[in-house]
């Protein structure tokens, strides 16, 4: 999606943090947003004809002037959001029909759901008898694992409530456990399967929370009540004439279907509505993409690039930062960035990282680079 808006002339900004949509004469004229690793930077004001949220709709009303700001407060308010997901990722050493697994999606039912008022009650109750899901993602060829292993997950309906107010500490303790109580459930499932994993991890309505902004890790929008369900749902283009919503909050309603359709009416909207001005053809240039300037084979297990400097890189003591390659020659099962420490210091004027050559795409990527390529640096981080 990234290689296609760049493609077609746009520019993609990651780390960045919106703080203000601007408007002025009914009209939505820019987005401010500040970076999130180099706090320290003054904020950036982008002027446009039009601006999508497709935010949380909760906290769009912080973002917008009044009287945008309670109008839409005082629409949306009223409505609850969504539930929550605890989700396990895991990762099987061989495929795992061989332990019983035939279907894409398969439902493992808590023993104290009898009758559909029992469902609520369930999903806040004891782990070693709430309902969840296992999906084989093998089943549909994701691509998501090598050809002789698998990748599946277990997600169950969870709320943000049951993980606040604990320590670090007992956090990742409450995690490990749910984890294995998870495991031994679909090893009594599927028997046999809990020793053909070989990685595991658990994101929270917590994780969820922290890094999409759904107020309560809400991962399908305002709840589908009465009152807000299908044709109820707020449209994409309801508040100002050029703000557009897509997301979940928005029509038709969560899942990644929903979402994915609410974006796609949202353009179709854009495109009707035509409020456009002449473009200049002017691209944001992102101080934080910048060139090689250097590379050097250190022994067989370590490659050094170099790098023109960001502006205004704040170099510390000790300090990673993460290192994406705008466009890596090898992609599979593996991202194109790494947190990395810098092997140069701040009186240099670029950036070292040393790359170890352990066979990943990432590293392959990095052997395959030139002088001039280009990647993005994220700092500081230290």
């Amino acid at each position: 999606m990234a290689a296609y808006i760049e493609k077609h002339g746009g520019t993609v900004l990651l780390g960045k943090k919106v703080q203000k949509i601007v408007t002025n004469n009914g009209q939505a004229t820019g987005v401010t947003f500040r970076d999130t690793f180099r706090k320290e930077d003054p904020p950036v004001t982008v002027n446009c004809d039009n601006v999508i949220a497709n935010c949380a709709m909760p906290i769009v009303p912080s973002l917008l002037d009044e009287p945008y700001a309670s109008a839409l407060g005082k629409k949306i308010d009223a409505h609850p959001n969504s539930t929550s997901l605890l989700c396990m990722y895991l990762g099987f050493k061989q495929k795992v029909d061989q332990f019983g697994v035939k279907y894409y999606s398969n439902f493992i039912q808590g023993d104290d759901v009898k009758r559909l008022k029992d469902v609520h009650p369930n999903q806040l109750g004891d782990w070693a008898k709430r309902s969840f899901i296992f999906v084989d993602y093998e089943k549909v060829d994701a691509g998501l694992a090598p050809p002789d292993k698998a990748a599946g997950v277990i997600c169950a309906v969870d709320y943000l409530k049951q993980w606040e107010g604990l320590s670090d500490e007992d956090y990742k303790a409450k995690k490990e456990e749910v984890a294995q109580i998870l495991l031994q459930r679909l090893d009594e499932k599927f028997p046999g399967i809990k020793e053909s994993v070989e990685y595991y991890e658990v994101s929270t309505p917590k994780t969820i929370k922290r890094y999409t902004s759904n107020p309560g890790g809400a991962v399908y929008g305002f709840a589908q009540t009465l009152d807000l369900t299908a044709s109820k749902r707020f449209r994409n283009n309801f508040l100002i004439p050029n703000l557009y919503f897509a997301s979940a909050w928005a029509f038709p309603g969560g899942g990644f279907e929903g979402s994915i359709m609410a974006g796609f009416l949202a353009a179709l909207q854009m495109n009707k509505d035509k409020i456009w001005t002449p473009c200049d053809d002017a691209k944001f240039s992102d101080s934080r993409i910048v060139a090689v300037t250097g590379l050097e084979t250190l022994d067989d297990e370590t490659l050094e690039l170099r790098f023109e400097k960001p502006d205004a890189f704040d170099h510390q003591e000790g300090q990673y930062a993460i290192l994406n390659l705008k466009d890596p020659q090898v992609t599979a099962l593996d991202v194109p960035y790494r947190w990395l420490p810098l092997a140069s210091n701040g009186e240099e004027d670029q950036l070292k990282f040393k790359i170890q050559l352990d066979g990943s795409s990432f590293s392959k990527s990095c052997e395959r680079i030139d002088i001039g390529d280009e990647a993005m640096v994220f700092g500081p981080m230290g």
